[in-house]
């Protein structure tokens, strides 16, 4: 009963095996706190190794995340991540970054396995390309796995808009098992970010695949105090709605969002970054 009802759960969530997606989008509590609104936001691991690969090289330090997400109540419907980010550079303009992911229980398994680079090519824009391992295992109909590439560029429009594009599946991969083929859906995005002063952070995307109509998407944050942020955010296709906040205490982040879908209830993410920044100068 439980293997059904996860399956149906799947099938809702993804649109049917043969055209979507077989792992829940995005990454990071603070992204999806802000709607998903994060093709333009930089200096966030998250942002780099699951929205736009570009925006790795916004990042200021070494940093290290994990991130939980569990939905709609069901155990075997949690997604656990990990990723790391390595900047390097004057200026940091180059950063390297991995990441993995792995959703699903005993029965049905999609996982995951990602490395990203991205260059400060021009003068305030930045260039990322980032390759998945992407796989999936279901027990009695085997397992398949494809290569999946991704591009993206982040270009500041003045110090305080950004705009930010990706596509994801530029290559339109296709996973194939016993279920049949997978065709994984191809994803265009667009977004713009605008940040007024460091308490303020405001964020607006549109993002479109072949096999649903266009996705538009809002985010808004604002530190209430250096060691506490409040984010939130909606979207549509499907319609929902979300807020979280950070609690920073110092290298340490953790992130907690609570996520509302319109026929699916509500669900919880977590997510904890380290970032390893040098000591500044006396």
């Amino acid at each position: 009963m439980i293997v059904r009802t996860c399956f149906l759960v799947l099938g809702l969530l993804f649109g049917g095996w043969i055209h979507g997606q077989i792992l829940p989008e995005g990454g990071g509590a603070r992204a999806a706190a802000l709607g998903q609104a994060y093709t333009s936001v930089t200096g966030d691991i998250w942002g780099g190794m699951y929205y736009n690969p570009a925006s790795l090289a916004g990042m200021e330090s070494a940093t290290f995340g994990a991130d939980v997400e569990q939905r709609y109540g069901l155990s075997e419907l949690l997604t656990a991540r990990a990723a790391a980010a390595l900047p390097w550079g004057e200026e940091r303009a180059q950063a390297i970054g991995i990441g993995i992911t792995s959703f699903g229980f005993q029965n049905y398994n999609a996982y995951r396995v990602s490395a990203g680079y991205a260059i400060e090519a021009f003068k305030a824009v930045t260039l990322g390309a980032r390759l998945h391992y992407q796989g999936l295992t279901v027990t009695g109909y085997g397992s398949g796995g494809a290569f999946v590439a991704d591009f993206g560029f982040v270009a500041k429009l003045g110090p305080e808009l950004s705009l930010g594009g990706r596509v994801h599946n530029l290559n339109q991969a296709r996973i194939k098992t016993n279920l049949g083929e997978d065709v994984l859906a191809t994803t265009l995005a667009i977004g713009l970010s605008y940040q007024p002063n460091e308490k303020v952070l405001l964020a607006a995307d549109v993002e479109k695949n072949e096999f649903s109509m266009a996705s538009l998407r809002l985010g808004a944050e604002y530190e209430l105090h250096p060691s506490l942020t409040a984010r939130v955010g909606t979207h549509t296709q499907p319609l929902g709605w979300s807020g979280g906040i950070r609690v920073n205490t110092g290298p340490l982040n953790l992130d907690i969002t609570g996520r509302y879908h319109e026929r699916l209830g509500f669900f919880p993410q977590l997510s904890l970054g380290f970032n390893l920044k040098e000591k500044e100068d006396v």
